[in-house]
């Protein structure tokens, strides 16, 4: 499929709110923002899924009164399972 269709689907979801890129993801090393290839802006390494923390992001609203809601507006390992806090 060619970028430019999946550039527009992903507008499309955007602005009906189901995909509202919410989140950061950081080296749990370091805490350097990850860039979308992947690597650290602190040290420039390649970041293994297992070492990203996920925070919530800039265009976090809070919404949400579910179990994961609540627990996403902490950092936590990306691949961590979300326990009850």
């Amino acid at each position: 499929m060619p970028r430019a269709v999946l550039a527009e689907r992903l507008e499309t979801l955007r602005e009906a709110g189901v995909l509202a890129e919410t989140r950061v993801f950081q080296h749990a090393q370091d805490a350097g923002t990850i860039g979308p290839d992947g690597t650290c802006a602190t040290c420039g390494s390649a970041v293994p899924p297992s070492d990203l923390l996920v925070l919530p992001g800039p265009g976090y609203d809070g919404e949400g009164d579910d179990f994961v809601s609540k627990s996403l507006t902490t950092a936590h390992r990306l691949l961590e399972p979300i326990r009850g806090r």
